[in-house]
C-alpha cells in the first residue's frame, strides 16, 4: 500500500513547503539553508520549492489525462480540462501564478 500524500495546495515560506491540509501545524518540509537567504526567488533553490509545491497538482493533472486519452473514446471536455489543470500546475511551478 502507498502511503498518501499530503493534499495540496502547497506553498513556500521562507525555506519552507506548507500546505494548511498538513496535519503538523502545515509545515511539510524545511530546506536547510545554505546562504543567508536561500530561497530568494531568482535562486534555483526556490525554483525547486516551487517545483515541490506544485507536486499535487500536477499529480492531479496527470491522472486526469492518463483517464481522458486511456479510452477509446476521448471526452473533449475532460480532455481540456485536463490541460488547463496541467497548464495551471506549471505556471504554478514555473513561479507565474
Amino acid at each position: 500500500m502507498n502511503p498518501k500524500h499530503t493534499s495540496g495546495p502547497w506553498y513556500v515560506t521562507g525555506a519552507n513547503i506548507r500546505s494548511d491540509a498538513h496535519k503538523d501545524g502545515g509545515l511539510l518540509m524545511t530546506v536547510m539553508p545554505i546562504a543567508a537567504e536561500p530561497s530568494s526567488r531568482g535562486s534555483e533553490r526556490y525554483a525547486n520549492l516551487r517545483l515541490a509545491c506544485a507536486a499535487p497538482e500536477l499529480l492531479a493533472a496527470l491522472e486526469i489525462m492518463v483517464r481522458a486519452f486511456n479510452t477509446d473514446e476521448i471526452d473533449p471536455l475532460v480532455a481540456f480540462a485536463s490541460i488547463e489543470k496541467a497548464r495551471a500546475a506549471i505556471a504554478k511551478a514555473r513561479g507565474e501564478l
